[in-house]
């Protein structure tokens, strides 16, 4: 006997969009098509497999609606939202008729995704989209997205979550659901401690700190309710130089009023040395790439004498700061020395193949008790 297979995909086969299984053959439209359905442009969609569709949303237009019509009865179907890169920004998964998203994204814009998926049942489905400038309602950083920007090693900040709301995957500050949330954001000067505390609101607050770009996928840092007998919330963690951190402020139970915000990090200790170059020179290998840096270094002890040596280091910094990712690339040795005294430092140091000599170096002496103190900054040349 002859065996005959013949494969046709459910419910019909392609449409008029595919190849569009994947964001690279993501379909796309010869113009921005918010606000038109599929079916007028080249008819219905049918969900053989996953469909794709990019769209572009327009620079400073923050709430995007997505609308997926088709008949149950022919297969359920399910619909994202994807960001640039992927990610899942929006979804709409019921199990009844049609599935509609209302999702708010960053206000930079910029290419976007729509993935109508489920059980490749060949249903038939009909897709539209918009883009709109998201109305303020509230105050203006109800939203994570917009997150009013603070800075320096002392900051504070006040408003008042009357009119608030809570977003879709937004967590719950602290573990408690609250719902009234306003949203900060604070970039660390320098590495070290620092504390966060909602002391002088008028209302039983929440606080919690954040890093990530999404509200839906933040990574937790530090959470509080209630300090101590009061009602304000504080934290305290070891913050990284340059880092951003997200701060939410909820209110309890939805509780409302008035805010102040103090943000204050741990100034850098005094330090007990002070340096200066006496010479300095560098002699770079065309054919290797590599340099040597030789000089003095004249070290002066400004506070606290030491009997011990000390070991004075060059290290390779993306900043004006040191800690415990910058590179050491060689050094020297000073010995006992008293207050008010001053000695010089031979230095050597062999710069990695591929290091620019022009970029940022910090030197950093060690005392006898081990604590670092920076002393020289870069640019060396």
């Amino acid at each position: 006997y002859d065996v005959l297979l013949s494969v046709t995909p459910l419910g019909g086969g392609d449409d008029a969009y595919e190849e569009n299984d994947s964001l690279a053959e993501a379909w796309v439209a010869g113009f921005n098509w918010e606000g038109t359905w599929l079916s007028s442009l080249d008819g219905p969609g049918i969900q053989s497999d996953d469909d794709l569709y990019r769209i572009e949303v327009s620079p400073g237009f923050e709430r995007v609606l997505v609308d997926c019509r088709f008949a149950h009865a022919a297969g359920d179907i399910d619909l994202y939202l994807l960001d640039a890169a992927g990610g899942v920004i929006g979804s709409s998964d019921g199990v009844a008729d049609n599935e509609e998203i209302d999702v708010v994204v960053p206000a930079g814009g910029g290419t976007h995704y729509l993935v109508v998926t489920y059980g490749n049942a060949g249903n038939s489905y009909d897709l539209w989209w918009d883009d709109l400038a998201r109305p303020v309602t509230g105050p203006s950083n109800d939203h994570f997205a917009d997150r009013i920007g603070l800075s320096g090693l002392n900051a504070s900040a006040s408003g008042n979550n009357a009119g608030a709301s809570k977003q879709s995957g937004e967590p719950d500050h602290a573990g408690v659901p609250g719902g009234v949330s306003l949203w900060w954001e604070w970039t660390a000067p320098r590495t070290g401690d620092v504390e966060i505390n909602t002391s002088g609101s008028t209302f039983d607050t929440l606080l919690g700190v954040y890093t990530g770009t999404r509200v839906d996928a933040l990574t937790h840092v530090a959470s509080n309710d209630d300090v101590g007998t009061g009602l304000t919330s504080g934290v305290s963690f070891a913050a990284m130089a340059n880092t951003a951190y997200s701060i939410a402020v909820d209110g309890y139970n939805g509780s409302q009023g008035a805010i102040t915000l103090t943000i204050a990090q741990q100034q850098p200790p005094p330090p007990t040395l002070q340096a200066a170059w006496s010479s300095l020179s560098s002699k770079c290998k065309a054919s290797t790439s590599v340099c040597k840096l030789k000089g003095k270094l004249l070290v002066r002890n400004v506070s606290a004498g030491f009997s011990a040596a000390a070991q004075v280091s060059i290290y390779l910094s993306d900043d004006n700061t040191h800690d415990a990712s910058d590179r050491s690339v060689g050094g020297g040795s000073v010995a006992s020395l008293k207050v008010g005294k001053s000695k010089k430092v031979k230095l050597k140091a062999t710069l990695p193949s591929g290091v620019v000599v022009s970029g940022k170096f910090v030197i950093a002496v060690v005392s006898n008790g081990g604590s670092t103190e920076t002393v020289v900054f870069g640019p060396l040349f």
